[in-house]
């Protein structure tokens, strides 16, 4: 009995460890998973600032989607588009349909294989892993004074994050979007 309970738990342990590794194609990225530990990183920066966690919110994945593609086709960062109806953040959310109060957003981009230096260093406790990937694009925005603003906005009470890989160079465009509703 004891062994066959040994077995099982041996099994629960390797199959929780290797859901949270990256998939070695990063465009299969499960973004749920990624914004689970993004929500994490994110509420810890909210805490310390005595703020009231955020809530994810997948109804941000269209207009997230939307712009780091437009990012990765462009090979730019930019908050703006050039159609009209998708110009900013405002527009985007609400041309999918997103009634709201008030918005933000954050974009970057990396290498996930050679990410930049950071003031703050990063000890991951699983290289490759969807931790690791959430805590380098969290501190690489919190390093930056607009970036942390929008994550510890009092006024924002929900947030998603949308990646997306270039092919060709495998850049990570991330968009991180945040809302507060009516």
């Amino acid at each position: 009995m004891m062994k066959h309970l040994l077995y099982i738990t041996i099994i629960f342990i390797t199959l929780y460890t290797n859901a949270q590794q990256l998939p070695e194609n990063l465009k299969d990225i499960d973004h749920k998973i990624l914004n689970e530990h993004i929500l994490s990183e994110v509420n810890i920066l909210r805490k310390k600032k005595r703020r009231k966690a955020l809530t994810n919110d997948i109804r941000l994945t269209d207009a997230g989607k939307d712009h780091a593609e437009y990012l990765s086709a462009k090979k730019t960062l930019t908050h703006r588009q050039t159609k009209k109806a998708k110009k900013n953040p405002w527009d985007r959310l609400q041309f999918y349909k997103l009634s709201f109060k008030t918005c933000g957003e954050n974009i970057q981009y990396i290498y996930p294989s050679s990410p930049p230096p950071m003031k703050k260093e990063i000890r991951p406790s699983k290289p490759n892993s969807y931790e690791y990937l959430a805590k380098v694009l969290i501190t690489i925005w919190a390093e930056s004074k607009g970036h942390l603003l929008n994550m510890v906005n009092k006024d924002f009470t929900h947030t998603y994050v949308i990646t997306k890989v270039d092919d060709k160079d495998a850049r990570l465009y991330a968009v991180q979007l945040f809302t507060s509703y009516f």
